[in-house]
């Protein structure tokens, strides 16, 4: 495989090669453990930012708000990332505690840093139809989200992103400086996210007009009326 497929901000469907791509080094910080839960033959979403070096971020990640509950945090994160609406529970959770350690004029201290992350199957998410919410507040830095969002059947996926594109669903993906979505498959996205190449790529022409070009459209339209609630109900199962 040399290609990949991508959806802009656009909601325009093109194919992106690999070796125009550059990787982050921080998604080495998805736990190990969370690949064992993904389906053979998957495909993960990947957002790709809109400032140079135009990496690629694999999975989803944030921050939460002061005050709003991770949980809440990771399904308001998924729709501004990538423009899709979780419907159902997240197949598993997994919450840590880093405990990392910096210098502060001269003198060391620890600080905890709390992530919650999860395995969100695309197909219990739908389009979304506005922004994810209105940001009320500052972020709280000690509280970070991420998910592996995977899919088994692309076309289906591209038909989500497209029609959430459509609906004003990719509103926030600017302000999150990001210009398109990637479906990476699993294999690929796991090797990306422990061992990205070193060396930068050169970042094609074509990416550079699409950029340039900017979004399709805008709206105040909210949309975050079927968010998950997160019952505890053993009903509720992949």
């Amino acid at each position: 495989m040399t290609e990949l497929t991508a959806v802009t901000f656009r909601g325009e469907i093109r194919q992106v090669k690999i070796k125009e791509l550059n990787w982050m080094s921080h998604s080495k910080n998805i736990p190990i453990q969370l690949w064992n839960f993904l389906p053979n033959d998957s495909y993960i979403i990947c957002p790709r930012n809109s400032k140079p070096p135009y990496e690629v971020q694999v999975g989803i990640t944030g921050t939460a708000w002061k005050g709003e509950a991770h949980k809440k945090a990771i399904s308001r994160e998924i729709q501004e990332e990538c423009g899709l609406v979780m419907t159902r529970n997240p197949r598993q959770i997994l919450e840590l505690e880093h405990r990392l350690t910096k210098n502060r004029a001269g003198s060391n201290y620890t600080y905890i840093k709390n992530w919650l992350w999860c395995v969100v199957g695309t197909r219990f998410c739908r389009p979304a139809k506005g922004i994810a919410s209105k940001k009320k507040g500052t972020d709280n830095k000690n509280c970070k989200i991420g998910a592996l969002l995977y899919e088994t059947n692309p076309v289906a996926l591209v038909k989500k992103l497209v029609a959430s594109s459509k609906n004003g669903g990719f509103t926030q993906l600017v302000d999150d400086n990001l210009f398109e979505i990637l479906l990476v498959p699993s294999h690929l996205a796991y090797k990306m996210a422990y061992t990205p190449p070193i060396n930068k790529n050169i970042v094609s022409k074509e990416t550079l007009e699409i950029i340039a070009r900017g979004p399709l459209n805008n709206t105040e339209l909210v949309d975050n009326k079927r968010w998950p609630t997160y019952s505890k109900s053993k009903k509720k199962k992949y």
